[in-house]
């Protein structure tokens, strides 16, 4: 059975911390059997900016099992989009944050699933539930996560 593929919708504005993060995040994921697509990393982080993102990123959700929003990075009008588009396509859309996160009700409810966690190590515990269900039975929703009430 091939490895599930995540679209991963991370805020990037350039800066080399957010680069450092952004690949230590992908790292995280892919170590749980996850295959990971994220466009900021396709355009060399900032260095070579899609002529049109939105449509570049809705190519890559249409190739992904699920959304993965990183509301640790800060959010914004193209990860909303990018859920928006996940949901109508009926994919599963994680949210993860830092546990602790102020998270506005439009984000809760774009989720399917809230992961709040407090390591790096703590994140790949609980994606690896994740992929663990959507291996076993193909629905995200079986596996028993954070969840904040809508």
């Amino acid at each position: 059975m091939r490895a599930p593929v995540a679209f991963l919708a991370i805020k990037f504005e350039g800066q080399s911390e957010q680069k450092s993060y952004g690949e230590a995040l992908i790292s995280t994921l892919k170590e749980t059997g996850l295959g990971v697509s994220c466009l900021v990393q396709q355009e060399d982080w900032g260095d070579k900016p899609h002529p049109t993102p939105l449509t570049a990123a809705f190519d890559l959700i249409d190739q992904s099992d699920l959304v993965i929003l990183d509301a640790g990075s800060g959010t914004g009008f193209g990860m909303g989009a990018e859920a928006g588009y996940a949901r109508a396509l009926k994919k599963p859309v994680i949210l993860i944050c830092p546990k602790g996160t102020t998270l506005k009700k439009t984000r809760r409810d774009a989720a399917s699933v809230i992961i709040e966690y407090e390591t790096p190590q703590d994140l790949k515990n609980q994606m690896g539930q994740a992929v663990k269900a959507l291996r076993d039975g193909g629905r995200l929703l079986t596996v028993s996560l954070t969840r904040e009430s809508r």
